[in-house]
C-alpha cells in the first residue's frame, strides 16, 4: 500500500511540473517563421521596431520547408512593431509580421515564406 501511495506522490509532482512548464511557455510571445518556397531563404532577421530603440535580431538561413521558432524579447521594450526581413532569390523583402506587439498581450504570431 505505501509503495503505490509513494508512486502515486512521484506522479503528482511529475504531473505538477508538466503543467507549470507548459503554462511558462504558453504565457510567453513567440513568433513562428515558416519557408514554404522550394528556396533556401537567407539572412533572416526579426526587427522590434520602436521609436526610441529599433532592433534587428539575426536568426540565419532556413531551408526549403523548415520553420524556426523565436522567442519574443520584451525585456527591452514594452510595446513595439514585430516586422520581418529576408532574402528570398536575390531580392530582399521586408514585411510586417504584427503591427503592435505589447507585453501584456503575448501572443503566438506566424509568418510564412511562400
Amino acid at each position: 500500500m505505501k509503495k503505490y501511495l509513494a508512486y502515486g506522490v512521484v506522479l503528482l509532482g511529475l504531473c505538477c511540473v508538466v503543467a507549470w512548464a507548459s503554462v511558462r511557455v504558453s504565457e510567453r510571445g513567440f513568433v513562428i517563421i515558416e519557408n514554404h518556397s522550394n528556396q533556401t531563404v537567407k539572412n533572416v532577421y526579426v526587427i522590434y521596431d520602436h521609436l526610441a530603440q529599433p532592433k534587428k535580431v539575426w536568426i540565419g538561413s532556413l531551408l526549403p520547408n523548415q520553420r524556426y521558432q523565436h522567442q519574443i524579447n520584451f525585456a527591452d521594450m514594452n510595446e513595439f512593431r514585430l516586422g520581418i526581413e529576408y532574402d528570398l532569390a536575390g531580392k530582399t523583402q521586408s514585411d510586417t509580421v504584427a503591427g503592435y506587439v505589447a507585453d501584456y498581450d503575448k501572443q503566438c504570431y506566424v509568418f510564412e515564406m511562400k
